[in-house]
């Protein structure tokens, strides 16, 4: 798998949604390089998705939320590899996210979904606003025509943290109080390891059902905040909610640790993340 860029623009302490969410989005896997190219000159072909396509785009496990970022992979699912622009916001205000990139859409239990970005390979969108559990269906077109439905599960929690791959590690989407982003200098310039007793702020998803398609979020606290383990030690989360679309932010204090990379553990509602990227802590 190669990745999106990453993050070329870090979220503010106080949440600033293009920042925020381009930094969250940025850090989904994406597709097979030769999707990096552009536009594409194959021929016109009928989606076909993969089996169990429809994941967290978090944990890429099954099981969604409502309002929760998605990702669905199989192939000829578009004709381009982009992400959406600011010109295709809908809305007087331009708060709406886009039902469609590059005539790409989806539908899940009959209801349009905002997308992100498309490739052959990959959609990556929110998941409307719902308030049902359990098998859905979902629909994806692309210039009119329909790949096969695929059923996919629609949960009250499926909590996980965003990631990025630098050299073997896969590392959490986190930052500095200050913006810059947590992780290895001597693979990502202006990165800095994460230091005991700093706190730290961890992007991801799926936590609870929020809205869907709106850039017009409330911030909102989750009550009880979620159990967040750094190596097995319980840490301390001096905030986690609701910031941004789909988007939840944790405010974690860093252990004392000894320096070296960490797996990143969280829990919320009685439900563990199905995966633990590694925290790298640097010394004092």
């Amino acid at each position: 798998m190669a990745w999106a860029v990453l993050f070329n623009t870090a979220p503010a302490q106080n949440f600033n949604y293009a920042g925020a969410i381009e930094t969250a989005l940025s850090q989904i896997p994406s597709f097979p390089s030769e999707d990096q190219l552009g536009n594409f000159t194959s021929a016109l072909a009928t989606p076909v998705l993969d089996t169990n396509p429809v994941v967290s785009a978090a944990t890429f496990l099954p099981g969604i939320v409502a309002g929760s970022w998605v990702s669905i992979f199989g192939s000829n699912l578009a004709t381009a590899s982009r992400a959406w622009r600011s010109d295709e916001f809908l809305g007087d205000d331009f708060s709406l996210l886009p039902l469609a990139v590059d005539s790409v859409t989806v539908t899940i239990d009959g209801k349009p979904a905002p997308v992100s970005y498309v490739s052959r390979t990959q959609i990556n969108m929110q998941a409307p606003t719902d308030t049902a559990t359990g098998p859905v269906t979902v629909i994806v077109t692309h210039d009119g025509q329909s790949a096969a439905p695929v059923q996919a599960t629609l949960e009250s929690t499926a909590p996980g943290f965003f990631g990025y791959s630098s050299g073997n590690n896969l590392f959490p989407a986190a930052v500095h109080l200050n913006g810059s982003l947590v992780g290895d200098p001597s693979t990502i310039p202006g990165a800095a390891p994460a230091v005991p007793g700093e706190t730290i702020e961890i992007f991801g998803t799926g936590f609870a059902p929020s809205p869907s398609g709106t850039e017009n979020i409330v911030v909102s606290p989750l009550s009880p905040a979620p159990v967040v383990t750094i190596g097995g030690m319980q840490t301390t989360v001096t905030f986690a909610g609701l910031s941004g679309p789909g988007l939840y932010q944790l405010s974690v204090v860093v252990p004392n640790l000894a320096p070296r990379t960490y797996a990143v553990q969280v829990s919320w509602d009685g439900v563990t993340s199905g995966s633990a990227p590694q925290l790298l802590i640097g010394s004092n």
